[in-house]
């Protein structure tokens, strides 16, 4: 996770307190976005070596996901939305893609960090003030529904669910979500460090365990990997999906940190935020921007866009949203994010 300011992604366990949040705008800086060379081979996977601003003046931003909305006569996305979380001011905005401006459509929202959305349009939550994961809709009206609680407990003990960051779907309902100290008071412990598993009925167990700052957290095209990133040591630990829901032994794919040395790029940050693209490319926030890696870790590119977190979207699934603190961006991409 990254410190809730513009430009900033270390990573953040203090308490956080309420703070008084000025309106969001939507205008372009005074002085143009600071943008280090971007670090990408002749064959970029993004679509230009800048991203464009689509607003600032947040608290912190995170958990951007794409809300799907109709279809074509062949199954094709004709519509829909992206949503993030602005976690310190309490708001879920909705942002339609190539919009004047976002909207705030929760608020408040139980300090919502992580988000993720089903083929039906209901989107589900980390709410790190309410310690739980909740799901709501849009109504007719395109008014967000009475957000319904889906779990608070790690059911194995009883125990209440602690510091959450983000968290995946699987086709089959079955939720992924990272669980650690994030957001908790300083000084208090967490009763478990990995990946929770929760079955669409709410039954929620530990998935694994014992890796390092898990934060972002990401499904294979096919399901059949599960990908998170480890904050602190900047790297993305792979699980194989059992076809019953339980994650196999951990492998690892990358650590980041090695490879900006190696590439010269003297950034800091850890691995927070990330996604797969339609052919199982990672994408992944991490020391200096974002990085492309294939799903066997060999790189694919870099870009120099400080980030919380990232989601595709748009009705083409070339639309990468990205949260960075104070702002959101975006940036087109060549190819599609997974399940476009």
């Amino acid at each position: 996770m990254t410190l809730p300011l513009a430009l900033a992604f270390a990573g953040f366990t203090l308490a956080l307190l309420p703070v008084q949040v000025p309106a969001p705008s939507t205008k372009q800086p005074a002085e143009p976005l600071r943008q280090e060379p971007a670090h990408l081979p002749a064959d970029s996977p993004f679509a230009s070596d800048k991203a464009e601003l689509v607003g600032d003046g947040y608290a912190f931003t995170e958990g951007p996901a794409w809300v799907a909305g109709s279809t074509d006569a062949e199954g094709r996305a004709a519509s829909g939305f992206f949503v993030f979380c602005d976690m310190r001011g309490s708001r879920v905005y909705r942002y339609d893609n190539g919009a004047e401006k976002p909207v705030v459509l929760r608020e408040p929202s139980g300090r919502a960090v992580g988000s993720t959305a089903d083929a039906s349009g209901t989107v589900f939550n980390v709410e790190t003030e309410t310690r739980s994961i909740t799901a709501w809709s849009i109504d007719s009206q395109g008014t967000p529904t009475a957000p319904r609680t889906v779990t608070e407990k790690i059911s194995e003990n009883g125990e209440p669910l602690g510091g959450m960051n983000d968290i995946a779907l699987a086709r089959d309902g079955t939720l992924y979500v990272t669980h650690g100290t994030w957001f908790l008071p300083r000084g208090t412990k967490s009763p478990f460090t990995g990946v929770l598993r929760v079955a669409k009925d709410g039954t929620t167990s530990k998935a694994a365990d014992g890796l390092d700052a898990p934060n972002g957290v990401a499904l294979s095209p096919d399901g059949r990997t599960l990908y998170v990133t480890e904050y602190s040591a900047a790297r993305i630990q792979a699980f194989e999906v059992h076809a019953d829901g339980t994650l196999g032994e951990r492998r690892l794919i990358a650590n980041l940190m090695e490879m900006a040395a190696a590439r010269g790029i003297k950034a800091r940050g850890g691995a927070d935020g990330l996604r797969c693209d339609m052919h199982g490319n990672i994408y992944s926030t991490g020391p200096g921007g974002i990085w492309v890696l294939s799903p066997e870790g060999q790189f694919l590119g870099h870009l120099a866009q400080p980030a919380t977190n990232i989601a595709f979207g748009g009705v083409d699934g070339k639309t990468l949203l990205i949260t960075c603190g104070s702002t959101v961006m975006r940036i087109g991409t060549k190819t599609a994010g997974a399940g476009w």
